[in-house]
């Protein structure tokens, strides 16, 4: 599959959006144009803000950038991808190098070389080999990129400040990372896979660079995305080898975190300590109410003790291998809802866990669930909004749920453009009558709102013709993309992704053998009804009543 394609349509918002929101329209739109170039302009544009619920109280900015932006890095980037691939460094502790996937059940097009157990394994082979070990990051990486060392990062820092103006391939991502923040050149969009691509062929030269200085050697290196371990021989030589990565950082206006650097010896984890016992843990088929309340029990005083990791999402991944007893199903239902109330941000594994046994044909006890929602949405918009105000109105539309007038006249007045977005489509889907809210919203824009923060919304309403039509939305001078794209009617939502589930084993194979048992019924019957043709219908008197009550009932 071509590389620009999958860079569009599986590579451009971040991940962590509701499902809902797919750029797969705009990609079969925008790959194949005659002339990239004529679509995108030098009028800068801002991202869509996202804040991503992480922790309790911690939120990350994500970016969903304009489509201009997206539209000339990606084919920057796939244009010239021999070119840059030859960057990453190709050493066997290097595990984040980007990878592109060629299947799309991954849902993304570019994934870090190895993952998981494969990091774990280099990062023990490290420390079985040397007595020291120097452990560091750098302090808000993506954040803190400064946009002109990509091309000192391509050609080299001195070829690229005697050639600012030169039309090479560092000077046109410069260009084009710059172009999608409003001109700023400090840090790149967080989200996107073009990013991730970007902030590695920029931490691949720098290391490279020290390894060509002789700072460092290549077979001592772990690194993963920022996250570098270094084998040494003793402390002395780990400070020294710390004053070096200090220096070469500086060099690309980059910083060490220093409340990540560490330097120790002896044994050490590789992975947190709860994984061993969560894993050990006896997952049972059908496992009971009392067994149930157990497990939780378990897993919130191990989130007690390990505040600053993800462990009730670790529980919902492992609950993905099991299926509860029908009768512990309402209670299990009460725990996910106790969770979705915690700001963990961690609504999608609960709405996927609802979602399994939907599937399955176990009802949702959709009060309890509509509770839960609107207290989320007060509670999202009474503070800062973040990811779980898109993931709650995603909810309501996922499980067909009502929301309130005041609740919907809040989310447009106080949320973030993809609840904004999503709060609309539930307005005109059910002909709420909030319409006039959404146009005096539309008359406020100014012609450059395509250009702004609120592009996403903005583009929405366009496409979708979300506005009486008294009301338009002004297309700004740039707006060659966006006029292609609205005669096209790309939009950025797809319905049809709410009912594309990809089932776990367990479920998967429960709705085989009741599909099978169906069969075997049929058969039976198919059988009887034969064998009873020549049977007396009037020995079945008042049968066919039975059967119809029976058949309303189930």
């Amino acid at each position: 599959m071509n590389r620009f394609y999958r860079l569009l349509a599986f590579g451009y918002f971040p991940k962590e959006l509701p499902p809902i929101f797919k750029t797969r329209s705009f990609a079969r739109h925008t790959f194949n144009l005659s002339s990239i170039e004529s679509y995108i302009d030098n009028k800068w544009q801002r991202p869509s803000p996202f804040l991503l619920q992480q922790k309790a109280h911690y939120r990350r900015k994500l970016d969903i950038v304009s489509p201009q932006a997206i539209l000339g890095q990606s084919h920057i980037i796939a244009s010239n991808y021999n070119d840059l691939q030859a960057l990453f460094n190709f050493f066997p502790g290097d595990c984040s190098r980007p990878a592109f996937n060629r299947k799309t059940k991954f849902r993304r097009a570019v994934r870090p070389f190895a993952i998981g157990k494969g990091y774990s394994h280099r990062k023990l082979e490290l420390r079985s080999r040397f007595p020291v070990i120097l452990k560091l990051d750098v302090k808000n990486y993506y954040r803190s990129i400064y946009t002109h060392s990509i091309p000192w990062a391509i050609h080299g820092k001195q070829y690229a400040k005697t050639n600012l103006r030169e039309d090479n391939l560092g000077n046109s991502l410069d260009r084009s990372f710059r172009l999608g923040q409003d001109g700023q050149t400090i840090g790149i969009p967080t989200g996107p896979d073009s990013s991730f691509i970007i902030a590695e062929v920029i931490l691949s030269r720098l290391v490279h660079e020290m390894i060509t200085r002789n700072e460092l050697r290549s077979g001592r290196i772990v690194r993963y995305y920022d996250d570098i371990e270094y084998g040494c021989e003793s402390e002395v030589e780990a400070h020294r080898i710390l004053s070096k990565f200090e220096g070469a950082l500086r060099e690309y206006e980059l910083e060490i975190n220093p409340d990540k650097v560490s330097i120790f010896s002896g044994p050490k984890a590789v992975e947190a300590p709860w994984l061993y016992k969560l894993r050990k843990f006896e997952w049972q088929v059908d496992q009971k109410t009392d067994e149930l309340l157990e497990i939780f029990s378990y897993v919130s005083s191990l989130a007690e003790s390990f505040p600053e990791d993800h462990i009730f999402r670790y529980f919902l991944q492992k609950m993905r291998t099991t299926i509860v007893r029908e009768d512990a199903w309402p209670i299990y239902q009460r725990i996910l809802l106790a969770l979705f109330q915690e700001n963990r941000g961690n609504a999608k594994e609960i709405f996927d866990q609802f979602t399994y046994y939907r599937e399955i044909g176990w009802p949702i006890n959709k009060k309890a669930m509509k509770e839960a929602l609107d207290r989320k949405v007060h509670h999202q918009l009474s503070g800062v909004v973040t990811s779980d105000l898109s993931w709650t109105i995603y909810g309501y539309l996922l499980f067909d749920l009502r929301i309130s007038k005041d609740l919907l006249r809040s989310v447009l007045k106080g949320g973030d453009c993809p609840s904004m977005v999503l709060a609309t489509k539930i307005i005109y889907q059910n002909n709420i009558s909030l319409k006039s809210e959404i146009n005096s919203i539309v008359r406020l824009w100014g012609k450059d709102v395509l250009n702004s923060s609120e592009w996403l919304f903005a583009y929405e309403i366009l496409a979708n013709q979300w506005h009486n039509r008294y009301n338009s939305i002004e297309l700004p001078d740039n707006c060659a993309l966006y006029e292609h794209m609205r005669d096209n009617s790309v939009s950025f939502i797809d319905d049809e992704a709410m009912s594309q589930i990809s089932l776990p084993p367990p479920f998967r194979r429960q709705i085989e053998d009741a599909e099978h048992e169906d069969e075997l019924t049929e058969d039976w019957l198919s059988t009887v009804l034969v064998d009873e043709e020549d049977v007396d219908e009037s020995d079945d008197e008042g049968d066919d009543d039975v059967a119809d009550a029976d058949w309303r009932y189930y």
